[in-house]
């Protein structure tokens, strides 16, 4: 099953299944931003699962709205660039930075 595919019957899209790396080795910052644009085409969540993941740069939000980050315990973020907190309208991260 496709990443959208998953996404449009659960309304998750799991960041892994976008292709980023929880080891920390390739930039996750465009995996990431990928997710975000697909669950804001319907609404949903961006999970991020247990994990390093290296941003090169800060994932793009675009004009995303109607989504939750949903970020697991173990998660850590390396890198310049920076997981943000809040963005667009209706937007929701937990847990709260």
């Amino acid at each position: 099953m496709s990443s959208f595919s998953y996404l449009a019957i659960t309304g998750i899209a799991n960041i892994l299944e976008f292709g980023a790396d929880p080891a920390g080795v390739d930039d996750a910052a465009g995996k990431i931003g990928m997710a975000i644009q697909q669950v804001s085409a319907l609404g949903g969540i961006v999970e991020i699962p247990p994990g390093t993941y290296r941003l090169g740069s800060s994932p793009s939000f675009g004009s995303a709205t109607n989504i939750t980050i949903y970020q697991h315990p173990g998660v850590t973020f390396t890198g310049v660039g920076t997981m943000p907190t809040a963005a667009g309208t209706n937007n929701y991260f937990y847990p709260a930075a």
